[in-house]
């Protein structure tokens, strides 16, 4: 039995949900609990925009919840008074 494009990509990125989940369960450290959290709801909602049919909203919704809202959430908890950490924030959401 063959699957379709469709069922192939919607259960990769299912697999890599549960991969990214598999973080905040088992790891101690708190940034990669706080990236498994963020990549695993990524990664749900673009196996679910996948089997909608939405390829460029499945693209956004993985690279959202696996790059976009951990960098920027990190870049915010880490050492607040730091010149080149502020910098680089304000750069990169400008």
């Amino acid at each position: 039995m063959t699957l379709s494009p469709t069922a192939r990509w919607t259960t990769g990125r299912l697999l890599a949900a549960a991969w990214a989940l598999s973080f905040p369960l088992f790891s101690s450290l708190a940034p990669h609990r706080l990236w498994g959290w963020c990549a695993a709801t990524g990664y749900l909602g673009a196996a679910a925009a996948t089997a909608l049919g939405r390829r460029r909203a499945a693209l956004a919704a993985a690279l959202l919840g696996a790059v976009a809202v951990p960098a920027g959430r990190a870049f915010r908890l880490m050492a607040p008074g730091h010149q080149v950490v502020e910098l680089t924030f304000r750069s990169w959401i400008s």
